[in-house]
This record gives C-alpha cells, structure tokens and sequence, in this order.
C-alpha cells in the first residue's frame, strides 16, 4: 500500500507516533544540554556576558546551520529512519563527551589566557547544535514520506519538538539538577539520545 497519501496507513501510524515522540524527547534533551552548559560556563566565566554570549550564539549558528544540512540529506538519504538514528547516537556520544571537557577548557581559559579555550568550546558545541539543528528538517522529510502532508509534518514536529524544549528547560532547572546535578543531567540527557537512536532503528 502506497503510504505517501493523504493521510497515515495503519501500518504507517506506529512510526508515525513513535517518531513524534522521539522527536518531543529530543527537544527536551536539547533545553538539558542548553541549561546544563550554561551553567558550567558559568562555574569558569561567571554568570554573565561570557557564558550567555557563548551558549546563545552557538546554538542559534548550530541550530541554523543543521537545518540547512539537514534538509539536504534529507533529499539524498535513502534511508532517513537510519540517517536520524545516526544523528541521535551522534548526540548522545558527545553529550556523554561533553561535560568533562567543558569542565577541562574551561579551566584552561579562566586564567589570563588567549581565547582558544572558548574558541576551543565553541567549536564543539557547535558541532552538537549543528546534529540537534539536522533533526527537523530529516524528520519532517520521513514524516512527510509517511504521511504525504509535508507542511503539516513541520508544524507538528516544531510544536512537539518546542513543548519538548520548554519542559526540558523546567525539568533542568527544578528538578533535574538539584537532584542528580550537571553532571548528571548531561549524562540523563545523552543517555535519552542513545535510547531514542536504539528507538528507531529496533
């Protein structure tokens, strides 16, 4: 049966739920990282200029910037489920990466210094944002397979994605590091990404 109709088969509908939760948890995995990073910088630069500056700027030119690569592997995958898959472990493995060596540059820069320790933590978080800014537009590619309603497709995954974004902000912030720590809420969050990667491709 031809699945790129009007609407969703019922063999097309579990993917179809599946991987708009997948991509609800990927939006509050990513608010985790954000708020979890920010704090860190914050141990280093202190709560200021340095550590919002960095954060804000790097995810708006990872997230810009994903999006164009994204949709253009999208166009040329011939297996999107098993592209995503791979970007979701990509994140996980450096979210697991992450904490360590934020903590490593950032004390290597916190001294008077030349700025390549934040050119340094630039550069990797940019690559994070850039896999977390390749999700939207690969995920809408395969929900519009699916489903055959393309601008649909987007504006339902930006809406799950973005209500997955502002409770991961409130899950960070009141609950996830006061009990398990930055630490721990980095390593909560790639471990989610490792989980919705075996997700998709079981």
């Amino acid at each position: 049966m031809d699945v790129t109709c009007s609407g969703p088969t019922p063999i097309a509908r579990r993917p179809v739920a599946m991987l708009a939760g997948v991509f609800f948890f990927s939006g509050i995995t990513s608010l985790v990282y954000q708020v979890a990073w920010q704090r860190l910088l914050s141990l280093h630069y202190g709560v200021g200029t340095v550590s919002i500056t960095l954060i804000v700027s790097v995810y708006m030119l990872g997230l810009g910037f994903g999006s164009l690569l994204g949709g253009r592997l999208a166009e040329r995958s011939s297996d999107p489920f098993a592209l995503y898959a791979a970007v979701e472990f990509a994140l996980g493995a450096a979210g697991l990466a992450s904490f360590p060596l934020i903590l490593i540059l950032g004390r290597i820069s916190a001294g008077p210094t030349p700025a390549v320790a934040p050119a340094c933590l630039f550069a990797f978080l940019s690559l994070l944002t850039l896999l977390m800014g390749i999700t939207l537009p690969l995920l809408a590619a395969i929900f519009s397979r699916l489903t055959g309603a393309f601008l649909a497709s987007v504006s339902r995954l930006y809406f799950l994605n973005t209500l997955g974004a502002a409770i991961g902000a409130i899950l960070t912030s009141y609950l996830l590091v006061p009990f398990i720590g930055l630490d721990g809420s980095v390593y909560a969050a790639a471990a989610v990404n490792l989980c919705l990667a075996a997700l998709i491709l079981g």
